[in-house]
């Protein structure tokens, strides 16, 4: 039976414990990022809402892109409607 100063006994613990680590920064990264897109979304909107009013005939838009890096950007694009 393993005991406690067993080697193995010990990597295979140590695996575990850094497996359940791994497992919880994954969880919680993901959760970060839903929580961002929930964000942007809201200040997006906002964005569009008050831009809208400021210029009318304008059709504003803010995008959130993740890039290849992992990394957030950021943008705002401003259109407006052909005068007839």
């Amino acid at each position: 039976m393993p005991g406690v100063h067993d080697t193995p006994f010990l990597q295979n613990e140590l695996d575990v414990g850094a497996n359940k680590i791994q497992e919880l920064i994954s969880a919680l990264d993901a959760r970060k990022d839903e929580a961002i897109e929930r964000t942007f979304k809201g200040v997006a909107k906002h964005f569009r809402e008050v831009f809208e009013e400021l210029v009318p005939g304008a059709w504003p838009m803010a995008h959130c892109l993740w890039g290849l890096d992992g990394g957030l950007h950021l943008g705002a694009m401003v259109g407006w409607e052909a005068c007839s």
